[in-house]
């Protein structure tokens, strides 16, 4: 299989949008939300025929933590790379994941099968901004994240496929040095 290429059998897919499109998990997906959250959040958004869609949807009861939480300057904030990560993140230390009622899933649409969405990334919590670091970013889309997360940091927490990569220079918490934060784009 090509490199971008994966199984789109029905073994994958995790959900229908309530705009009727089937959702399709893809290996590296990201995906934080328990199977059954993860249904009921997409049966809630409409695509609205958009190719690429951020929503987050009121669950209407606590589904779980939200580890992106607000900070302030009495917080201790350290930077680390996360494993299949491009850039480092931002963490919050000594700070509890917060209660939250939101889901959030990222999804593009299929190219090749019509009326199918990818699953990119979903999560417990609001919707967040791309790192700074994102090759995607436009100049105005970058400012937004970096803005953001001067602001907004993730509690650091145990997680299959979050782990912090040591193997990185700089993969060790504490030990990034300020101008590579700010060659990533992060407002220090």
């Amino acid at each position: 299989m090509p490199k971008h290429e994966f199984d789109k059998s029905e073994s994958n897919i995790v959900g229908i949008l309530r705009s009727g499109e089937v959702v399709i998990d893809r290996p590296n997906s990201h995906n934080h939300l328990a199977g059954e959250f993860l249904r009921e959040a997409l049966g809630l958004v409409n695509s609205d025929d958009r190719d690429h869609l951020v929503e987050t949807v009121d669950m209407g009861r606590v589904i779980g933590v939200s580890r992106c939480v607000q900070t302030t300057v009495r917080d201790t904030i350290v930077y680390a790379h996360r494993l299949g990560r491009n850039g480092p993140t931002r963490f919050v230390l000594g700070r509890e994941p917060e209660p939250t009622t939101n889901a959030t899933v990222v999804l593009k649409r299929d190219r090749t099968l019509l009326g199918t969405m990818i699953l990119i990334t979903a999560w417990a919590g609001a919707h967040s901004e791309a790192e700074p670091w994102d090759p995607h970013h436009t100049e105005e889309s970058k400012e937004v994240s970096r803005r953001f997360w001067a602001s907004h940091a993730l509690v650091p927490v145990a997680e299959p496929g979050d782990e912090i990569d040591f193997s990185r220079p700089g993969g060790i918490v504490g030990q990034i040095s300020a101008d590579y934060l700010e060659d990533c784009g992060f407002l220090l």
